[in-house]
């Protein structure tokens, strides 16, 4: 029904690595505006978003916690991962 009306979705392959998402969010937030005031909620999630610290080896774990944050981060992670269009491909 989306495909009648003229939507087109690209499906996005799970990575495995969790950290070539957040690294590829991180490289484009890098470079993004965004509307503060109506991307409160989710700037928030961004801002929020961490890893948790392992007091026993010292260091913080592999793995975000799992938070409001987190959940709320997902979708950036998602969306700058994405294919870029044909013409966006430099040669």
């Amino acid at each position: 029904m989306a495909r009648s009306l003229g939507i087109n979705f690209i499906v996005v392959p799970r990575l495995h690595n969790e950290q070539d998402s957040i690294d590829a969010a991180r490289n484009f937030l890098s470079m993004a505006w965004i509307d503060e005031e109506h991307c409160a909620q989710g700037v928030g999630c961004v801002d929020s978003y961490c890893k948790e610290w392992d007091e026993k080896h010292g260091t913080y774990k592999s793995q975000p916690v799992h938070s409001r944050a987190s959940h709320g981060s997902d979708p950036a992670k998602r969306y700058y991962r994405k294919p870029k269009p044909q013409s966006a491909w430099v040669a």
